[in-house]
């Protein structure tokens, strides 16, 4: 689920605990375009046991075609093992819009 803040979306998670996760990425695939993001480091902020948010720059954003769009979140569980949700589709009308930078 995304919620709308000022150049960055809210994603919410199920299943993981984001508080006890270190080296969490967030990769956004475009794949009919080949457009690939990785969001990394202060990028991507724990916001609560299953939420994160991720600030996506405006010319990133803007960049986007109107296409299909596969998200996942990888990071390092608490023993050391890395890890990744399930992808998850993402709508760049939605993402945009969440982000801030559309209707």
């Amino acid at each position: 689920m995304f919620q709308r803040m000022r150049g960055a979306v809210s994603i919410t998670v199920d299943g993981i605990d984001l508080t006890k996760v270190t080296d969490i990425e967030v990769e956004l695939i475009q794949e009919d375009t080949g457009v690939e993001m990785l969001f990394t480091g202060a990028e991507v902020v724990v916001t609560g046991e299953t939420a994160l948010t991720v600030t996506i720059p405006k010319d990133t954003a803007m960049a986007l075609e109107v296409a299909p769009m596969r998200g996942q979140i990888m990071f390092t569980r608490e023993d050391g093992m890395p890890d990744a949700t399930k992808p998850f589709t993402v709508s760049v009308e939605e993402l945009i819009k969440e982000a801030g930078y559309g209707n």
